[in-house]
């Protein structure tokens, strides 16, 4: 499972990077700041009062003030199929880099992860480039270009 499963890139898009912290948790770095902190449970400090417990189907359950939010399972490809209640979220396929490539709902590549020397991952946010190369003249959309942050 990647620390990026549950995370949501809400500090802009990008590289994020995550480093251990020599206590079991890792941090989260983007742009030179610590923006979030797991700890040694997993769980994100961004998500408050949240709890990540197995499920039986070899995922995690995530709950926030006692309710449900996410669920993850294995899927087919090596990776984990992330629901928000019923409706999948996000997908993750095992990459040839040693990370995951990460797709939304609608199997649009969000971004990939990587290892890093730190021993964490790095995490490169992708925004519209998917819908931007779908335009006869990319460049002439230019200006419409944005690295939204991704949501998990």
């Amino acid at each position: 499972m990647s620390i990026f499963d549950c995370f949501d890139a809400s500090y802009g898009a990008g590289l994020y990077e995550s480093m251990p912290d020599g206590i079991g948790g890792a941090d989260i770095m983007h742009d030179g700041l610590v923006v979030d902190h797991a700890g040694t449970d997993g769980v994100l400090d961004s998500l408050g009062m949240a709890l990540a417990v197995p499920n039986v189907d070899g995922g995690t359950d995530i709950f926030e003030d006692g309710d449900l939010v996410s669920h993850s399972v294995p899927n087919i490809f090596g990776g984990t199929d992330t629901y928000h209640g019923t409706q999948l979220f996000s997908s993750t396929i095992d990459n040839v880099m040693g990370g995951v490539d990460i797709f939304d709902g609608d199997m649009d590549m969000q971004g990939f992860t990587t290892p890093n020397v730190f021993g964490g991952e790095d995490l490169l946010s992708f925004g519209n480039a998917v819908e931007m190369m779908s335009f006869d003249d990319p460049l002439a959309h230019s200006a419409e270009f944005c690295l939204d942050p991704l949501e998990f």
